[in-house]
């Protein structure tokens, strides 16, 4: 009896030749990092990791620095156009113009002045957003005030210290412009701003601190700019 032929043994698949691995991410550089921070959305320091805000104040941020980007912005500010302010008696024939929603009887006059008002309100809002758009430090400015009021735990810090931002260009009582004196300007003292020609930071004793280190760091900041021109000498 014949033997029967061995039945071949299956090979074993042959692997596919390895392609090249992946190439790792190359890390941001320093310059796109702080332009990822200056833009950034969330300003919040945080103890267990490292966000926008500490890489702002890691990248040399110091006080002084700060103060010169508030001078900076300061300087833009004063170049840019600004709206002007609507006057009383503009408000007045506004309010003459509102359209009347109530058709039966006509609306009472403070009714219509208020309307008015909301309407300059609402020009003037979107007028001052085109001017920040013109600033080219507001970002930078406005994310570092935002992550310091952040440490201090202040409630809403991006939308205040936006606020205490542009209080703190344009500091001048609205009733006076800031020249202390009442309407009459025969020496009565303006009563809204009590005489000083300024009015108070917005957001109480929070803005108020905001305010008070801003001018901290512009004190610093013109410090060392009096201490290079004079050559380091005091």
């Amino acid at each position: 009896m014949t033997n029967a032929a061995p039945v071949p043994k299956p090979k074993k698949p042959t692997p596919p030749a390895a392609g090249p691995a992946p190439e790792a991410p190359e890390p941001r550089t320093i310059e796109e990092a702080y332009t990822a921070a200056i833009v950034s959305s969330h300003l919040r320091v945080e103890a267990d990791r490292p966000g926008a805000a500490d890489f702002l104040i890691a990248a040399g941020w110091s006080q002084s620095r700060i103060g010169l980007a508030m001078l900076r912005l300061h300087t833009e500010w004063e170049r840019a156009a600004k709206p002007r302010p609507v006057s009383k008696e503009a408000v007045e024939r506004i309010a003459k113009e509102v359209p009347r929603t109530v058709k039966v009887a006509p609306p009472h006059p403070a009714t219509q002045q208020a309307r008015a008002q909301a309407e300059v309100d609402r020009w003037e809002a979107n007028e001052w957003i085109l001017v920040i758009q013109q600033l080219k430090s507001w970002k930078g400015v406005a994310a570092i005030l935002t992550g310091q009021m952040d440490k201090w735990k202040v409630h809403d810090p991006s939308a205040k210290a936006s606020k205490v931002i542009l209080w703190w260009m344009n500091q001048n009582c609205p009733a006076c412009n800031g020249t202390k004196l009442g309407p009459s300007g025969r020496g009565a003292m303006c009563r809204p701003c009590k005489g000083t020609g300024k009015t108070q930071p917005p957001f109480g004793e929070d803005g108020k601190r905001l305010a008070n280190w801003i001018d901290c760091c512009v004190e610093l900041a013109r410090g060392n700019i009096g201490q290079r021109r004079s050559g380091g000498k005091r």
